[in-house]
């Protein structure tokens, strides 16, 4: 079944039999930036490999609890000589077993290792982000902007507007910048609430 013509495409894609959806161009690709030629030839090499030297079979996804970024560079590298070396035009024997090692056995060797580092640096990153602190239970949900966390539905302690990534204080995250202004400096910018200070943690 072939699928239906795309006429036009704006924000909107309209297609042949009236359909609509949005705009493609912002999202993933995977269908286009994946082939599924070279995947099954990686899963192929995974799966060879999933036989462990004491004849038990590991988990498919093992690898996924981690090495260790120099454990994972230092192999990397030994599949990269591998794969230099047979695109020269010289042989490559596995050093346990003696056995010929082909191109695509270092290629996938290769993407393992870069597939186990790219997992791990964004593993880390997503722990670091869990540690921050959560919102407060007025907020409604929170969203992640530029790797920063925001929290709709939390109201400045002063003023109640509510707060946002732009309007929020850098170093009192319940006060507008507005309201973190005037308690620093009330002199200038007119005194304000008691309850401001008490709500940023400091002593009136």
């Amino acid at each position: 079944m072939s699928d239906p013509e795309l006429i036009s495409e704006d924000k909107i894609r309209t297609f042949e039999g009236g359909a609509t959806r949005d705009a493609a161009s912002d999202k993933l690709d995977f269908e286009g930036f994946l082939s599924p030629l070279a995947l099954e030839v990686y899963a192929k090499y995974m799966h060879k490999h999933r036989k462990q030297s004491d004849g038990k079979m590991r988990d498919s996804d093992n690898w996924q609890s981690g090495f260790g970024l120099s454990v994972v560079l230092k192999s990397a590298w030994r599949h990269l000589y591998d794969w230099w070396r047979l695109h020269r035009g010289y042989r490559v024997f596995d050093l346990r077993s003696g056995a010929p090692v082909g191109v695509k056995d270092a290629v996938c060797g290769v993407i393992f290792n870069a597939f186990c580092y790219l997992h791990e640096m964004e593993k880390k990153e997503l722990e670091e982000k869990s540690k921050m602190p959560n919102p407060s239970p007025n907020a409604a949900a929170f969203v992640v902007a530029n790797g920063d966390m925001a929290f709709w539905g939390d109201r400045c302690d002063g003023c109640r507007v509510p707060l946002n990534q732009e309007n929020r204080s850098e170093d009192r995250h319940r006060l507008c910048k507005r309201c973190r202004t005037r308690q620093l400096a009330p002199s200038e910018h007119g005194d304000c609430s008691p309850h401001i200070t008490r709500a940023a943690g400091e002593a009136s």
